[in-house]
């Protein structure tokens, strides 16, 4: 049975807050690790009623007993439970297992027609996110993460961007919250891992000892006035297509920012700087017809248009 929540309780959680703004009813990805428990817990004091999403990529053996401690814990707070296996073997990558999470996310919104998900990115997460960006050269992307975002369909909420994750296990300590860690956090294998362990330890070692906080402030400076200038691009990238009369003769940055913001509405992710400038070629030389990117997707030229379509 749920335990009854005084108000006294409710206002020393530092994190309610942050949760007003979000819709009552929402999907929430609950990994198991202390980010998303704390998020979990927060959402049901706050009033709020989640739909627990857990998905097992199939990586380590152990993943049981995260969908286990996920599975009881959603019971005890009385919040609806969803699961699913990964059922197909696929690289073990970042990207890779962040497209298999957010098919399953797409699904289920579908399937509960609800189209709002929460989760449990911190500050922490921002910064290396920023240095990922930085690194892969991602282009008009290079901010960070937004509080609220969209892909496809679904609204994203991130509502613990400005906590850093510190604050978020000593509030979870202080709780006697129970969580997983995985182990997967800690291979250098993977480039946010090599970021997290090596290059940010290497900068506030080198140079400064806040260096983090630095970085999350230029994030917050940077991704305001983007969003400022994608504001003016909004009508451009709004259609089915983007049309050459629109961007043949506005400024550079301007046909970047159109060109990100068209295909982040059309649902595709982590697009490069070399994908957008290999797209704006095809405004400058009339003769380039297509334009492959990934996930068998591709930009057509086509009567006048830039058009999405699958290869």
């Amino acid at each position: 049975m749920q335990k009854v929540l005084t108000k006294k309780h409710i206002q020393n959680n530092p994190f309610a807050e942050s949760l007003k703004s979000i819709p009552e009813v929402v999907l929430c990805g609950i990994s198991g690790g202390v980010d998303s428990i704390v998020l979990l817990h927060s959402l049901v004091e706050a009033g709020k009623k989640p739909i627990v999403l857990h998905f097992e990529h199939g990586w380590r053996k152990d993943e049981t007993l995260d969908s286990k401690l996920v599975e009881e814990l959603s019971k005890k707070l009385n919040v609806e439970f969803i699961k699913k296996k990964s059922e197909k073997s696929f690289p073990k990558t970042e990207a890779g297992a962040r497209e298999e999470r957010f098919r399953f996310f797409i699904d289920t919104a579908q399937r509960k027609n609800c189209y709002n998900l929460v989760l449990a990115h911190h500050a922490d997460d921002q910064v290396e996110t920023f240095l990922m960006q930085l690194l892969r050269g991602t282009g008009t992307k290079g901010w960070g993460m937004d509080k609220i975002s969209s892909f496809g369909k679904l609204t994203i909420y991130r509502p613990f961007l400005d906590f850093w994750k510190a604050d978020i296990i000593a509030f979870a300590k202080k709780n006697l919250y129970c969580w997983r860690e995985d182990e997967t956090n800690d291979n250098a294998l993977y480039l946010r891992n090599k970021i997290r362990k090596e290059l940010i330890p290497f900068l506030e070692n080198r140079f400064s000892k806040s260096v983090k906080k630095s970085l999350w402030k230029f994030c917050e400076i940077l991704r305001e006035e983007k969003k400022w200038l994608m504001q003016l691009t909004q009508e451009i990238a709004s259609g089915p297509s983007l049309r050459f009369s629109d961007l043949e003769k506005a400024p550079i940055g301007k046909q970047r920012l159109a060109i990100g913001l068209w295909l982040k509405k059309r649902g595709v992710a982590d697009i490069s700087f070399e994908d957008i400038e290999s797209i704006r070629e095809m405004i400058g030389k009339k003769g380039k017809k297509k334009c492959n990117l990934s996930r068998n997707l591709a930009v057509i030229f086509k009567n006048d248009e830039l058009v999405l379509t699958h290869q």
